[in-house]
């Protein structure tokens, strides 16, 4: 699910979880590691998605991410930016 301001920026990015005991809610769950913007105008809605566009939209953004980081880390001679990436990830990328 991502949480978009009312600016239209994407402020946080979310999961959707059931509980076993309570199959008729659904609960928005954020990775410790992923960062949330609070925005200027604090109006906010959340989008969700099916799950296979939700790991789509995952997929490509984090692809996106990859490719920034790695052009990082060729221009600057390291591996830090793809570290940093793969550490918020909690695997390798």
């Amino acid at each position: 699910a991502l949480l978009v301001s009312g600016e239209k920026e994407i402020c946080g990015i979310f999961y959707l979880q059931k509980n076993e005991n309570d199959s008729e809610n659904l609960y928005v769950i954020k990775d410790e590691k992923m960062l949330c913007k609070e925005a200027n105008l604090k109006e906010y809605d959340l989008y969700c998605f099916p799950q296979q566009d939700s790991d789509k939209l995952f997929d490509f953004y984090y692809g996106k991410a990859k490719e920034i980081a790695v052009k990082f880390d060729l221009r600057n001679g390291t591996d830090y930016y793809k570290q940093k990436l793969e550490e918020s990830l909690h695997e390798d990328v």
